[in-house]
């Protein structure tokens, strides 16, 4: 189900590796199989770190030596070869026959292993040098592990060698995000968050040998850290502190050109690809982008290169004050600032550092002064609007909801179309449905006919136009209209993958915003009960590539209530326990008291000895009408509930059916009837038959997937049947609301006769089973002999793409792809496109009848 939501993951974005040590495995068979060597292609910091993870696993018997070419060596007969040859009585003039021959003893003796010899600028090594290496390998007294930032790098006796096989391609990809954390949770010693590995993912750009180094610098500057046995992400800027040298090396042998190209890029951000092709530097940006430096992006104003922000910190952290003021003077020339200010506080909220984005854009708000705020107001229309956009991202993320509604409404560009719906966007996290209804109507009437407006990544009128149909599917939800909802969110998942599948969707709305509008289908779903979608959805936003850590942390809040709701306790309260740690180091205070209220109402139901009551639940027995202002959206209208059912967990039922009253009291005079509905059905399980009228008007009113059983239920309270009321319960049950069936609302399920009872708990377990055995990504049957990146590709084929577009799509060659689908036809037995297209279909229908 994950490739459903392929949308989150970037257009193009080139291969991945799925397992955090195959390149290491590779080179360790290769070298304890005695293999002629192989080509280990990637990044420096890669490259060096597989080397080292296998030197570490090897044999310390096993001689290693490294040889690494350079322009002085490469005008010398065997100059590569003269740290070796010293330790011979070999004459610079001898043959190369000789040579090997001497060299061979020398490195592989009668009854020893064969030496590991790593070779490094392999393009400056002398022709004699490599022949000699060659026929070494090809005789197997030596394993090359030979490095390049490119295959085509190779000399051509090498070349040859792989192009025979006897030389072995090792690739050594970027992680997943899933990937990276298990390598990070090996190499830290213990389990690190879902949200630092976002950060971190996302900073080194996956690769490896960066990830463990950036981990480091965070550690030692506390940005990183570890609380209760797991490590979480700090706030605050990201760490520019000096690493163990690989970028150095690189740098340092950079062509002066190159180098030159690096720093403006560095300095100036984003450059479009044409500009630097049309200056003569497109030899030059070919080769940092295959060195992992820079990346190539596609965005409404073409393609542009970005420095990795890693790379960018360490270039701009080595110039010289002369250099700097250069570039700072380049800088000012091309842009007012306000670009400048735009990209570094996007990097901000990347890393979890929202009061870093808000010192740069509204430092009035973050305490660090106005004098800035004041140049805003000379500012164009169009540019004081993508200001107050960023503000607003930076003020949600947060958890400032009123001054975002307030620096918005305060704007004077509030007719913007881009700011209308971010207003909106607000006003329904807020729970304040007429606001994001008055300012999604004023976002219809002002809607542009040109879609892709090229202003600015996010803010072109299709960007705008899905991220208010998700608000709008998010204000339904929460109101009376759940069938309107799910159509709303529908068409906007057809429509990301529409523009997914045509590859145009990274012009219209980067990957970390399209996290970011998951987020407002996974609440809506949740809303509307569709609990399996909503599982589906939390999963992707979870595993994809999109490097958002805010909509990660909210994905991860969802799967607790999803575990909640299963019945799963022990897992939610572990789960929740965790995030609380991780929102409050992070400063998100929404985020933290709806995990920790989840976390207590966990504990209080599966541990009776030790009852904690969550926030803000303490001392309700005293006080249980009293409901403090909430912010509805983001989960806390399921908060709410939850707090007011940790009451009855802990012994005071009458005060939580009172709260709950009163919660429902206040949501039906917002227009909020979802979280009256499951209000009303809390009490109503909690013993309040009072309360049964309400929940079967507002369950006859909303088409949530709890609304059925929820009317059975007060219609089985009213006629006093007990077996309808088993029946209601046991529906309750089946449709994933386990959680509702037992621990804080035992009062209900103890008064009903032993043969009932036993029916219900059967049911109950059955759905608990389903949900602990259910794997996170699990692929359909049918893929089950494929690897993941042969999944995907399938997937693609499935969906009618050629391979010109899946090649495109996962930046590799069409003949790969073509080696690919050889690789599935022939594990799967199919012929052709067509048969995998049959087989695929005919799963889905055994799927749907089993």
């Amino acid at each position: 189900m994950i490739s459903a939501f392929a949308w989150l993951n970037p257009d193009s974005d080139g291969t991945w590796s799925h397992e955090p040590l195959s390149a290491v495995d590779a080179l360790l068979r290769a070298v304890l199989d005695e293999r002629a060597g192989v080509v280990l292609v990637g990044t420096h910091e890669d490259r060096r770190r597989v080397i080292q993870t296998a030197l570490d696993q090897m044999s310390a018997s096993r001689p290693v030596y490294q040889l690494h070419g350079s322009t002085f060596a490469s005008e010398m007969s065997y100059g590569s070869l003269s740290v070796l040859l010293a330790r011979l009585d070999i004459s610079p003039g001898a043959s190369w026959h000789h040579t090997t021959k001497v060299l061979g003893e020398f490195l592989s003796p009668d009854g020893v292993e064969p030496a590991v010899v790593i070779l490094s600028q392999t393009q400056l090594m002398d022709r004699d040098s490599v022949t000699v290496l060659a026929q070494l390998a090809q005789q197997r007294r030596v394993t090359l592990v030979v490095q390049c930032d490119r295959q085509l790098d190779l000399p051509s006796d090498f070349a040859a060698l792989a192009r025979a096989g006897s030389l072995q391609r090792i690739a050594v990809q970027p992680l997943t995000p899933a990937a990276a954390r298990e390598l990070l949770s090996g190499e830290l010693g213990g389990p690190i968050s879902r949200m630092a590995t976002t950060v971190l993912w996302r900073y080194s750009a996956g690769h490896p040998g960066q990830l463990s180094e950036v981990a480091e610098l965070c550690i030692e500057s506390g940005k990183l850290r570890r609380v209760d046995g797991t490590w979480v992400m700090g706030s605050g800027p990201m760490p520019h502190g000096e690493g163990p040298g690989g970028h150095d090396i690189v740098l340092r042998r950079l062509p002066a050109r190159r180098r030159a190209l690096l720093e403006v890029l560095a300095a100036r951000g984003p450059v479009q690809v044409s500009e630097l092709i049309r200056a003569g530097d497109g030899a030059e940006l070919d080769q940092l982008q295959s060195q992992g430096i820079v990346q190539i992006r596609s965005t409404p104003d073409g393609r542009v290169a970005v420095v990795q922000p890693m790379w960018r910190d360490r270039v701009l952290g080595a110039l010289e004050p002369e250099r700097q003021r250069e570039l700072d003077a380049l800088v000012q020339d091309r842009d007012t600032g306000l670009g400048h200010r735009l990209r570094l506080a996007e990097e901000h909220l990347a890393t979890a550092d929202a009061a870093g984005a808000l010192a740069l854009l509204a430092p009035e708000l973050s305490g660090s002064g106005a004098a800035e705020a004041t140049s805003d107001v000379d500012m164009p229309a169009s540019v004081r609007a993508r200001l107050a956009w960023a503000k607003v991202r930076a003020l949600m993320a947060s958890s400032d909801l009123s001054t975002a509604l307030d620096t918005a409404e305060w704007s004077p560009d509030t007719d913007e179309h881009s700011l209308t719906v971010l207003l909106a966007v607000a006003a329904s996290a807020r729970g304040d449905l007429p606001a994001a209804r008055r300012w999604l109507d004023v976002n219809e009437a002002f809607h542009r006919a040109d879609l892709l407006d090229p202003q600015h990544p996010g803010l072109n009128g299709e960007a705008v136009r899905l991220r208010a149909e998700a608000t709008r599917a998010e204000v339904l939800a929460f109101s009376d209209d759940q069938d309107g909802a799910r159509r709303a969110a529908t068409w906007v998942d057809h429509e990301l993958a529409m523009f997914h599948r045509r590859g145009v969707l990274d012009d219209i709305m980067s990957s970390y915003d399209r996290a970011a509008l998951a987020v407002s289908l996974l609440e809506t779903r949740l809303k509307c009960g569709d609990l399996e979608a909503c599982r589906h959805l939390a999963e992707a936003i979870l595993t994809c590539r999109h490097g958002n850590p805010q909509a990660v942390l909210f994905a991860e809040l969802v799967v607790v209530a999803l575990e909640l709701l299963s019945g799963q306790f022990e897992q939610a309260e572990d789960r929740a326990s965790r995030l609380a740690v991780q929102g409050e180091a992070v400063g998100d205070r929404h985020a933290t008291a709806v995990a920790q209220a989840l976390a207590a109402y966990c504990r209080s139901t599966y541990d009776r000895a030790d009852p904690q009551p969550g926030p803000d639940a303490a001392g309700a027995d005293a006080r249980a009408t009293d409901v403090g202002p909430v912010v509805w959206g983001r989960l806390g209208w399921f908060t709410e509930v939850i707090r007011s059912l940790t009451v009855a967990a802990d012994g005071a039922g009458d005060a939580a059916v009172a709260r709950l009253a009163a919660l429902a009291d206040r949501a039906r005079g917002e227009g909020l009837f979802v979280v009256e509905l499951h209000a009303l059905l809390g009490a109503v399980l909690l013993g309040s038959s009072d309360l049964a009228p309400r929940l079967q008007d507002v369950a006859a009113r909303t088409q949530a997937a709890v609304s059925p059983p929820s009317a059975e239920l007060a219609a089985a309270i009213l006629a006093d049947d007990t077996a309808m009321f088993c029946t209601a319960l046991t529906r309750l049950a089946s449709g994933g609301y386990t959680g509702w069936c037992h621990g804080g609302i035992t009062p209900v399920v103890a008064r009903l006769p032993p043969a009932e009872a036993r029916r219900l708990a059967e049911a109950m377990a059955v759905q608990q089973d389903a949900g602990m055995e259910r794997a996170p990504d699990a692929a359909p049957v049918w893929m089950e002999a494929l690897t993941p990146r042969e999944r995907e590709i399938a997937q693609m084929v499935v969906e009618g793409l050629s391979n010109a577009t899946v090649a495109r799509r996962n930046g590799i060659s069409v003949r790969t792809v073509e080696g690919h689908l050889y690789q599935i036809y022939a594990k799967l037995q199919v012929r052709g496109r067509d048969g995998l297209t049959r087989l695929a279909a005919q799963s889905a229908q055994l799927q749907a009848i089993e």
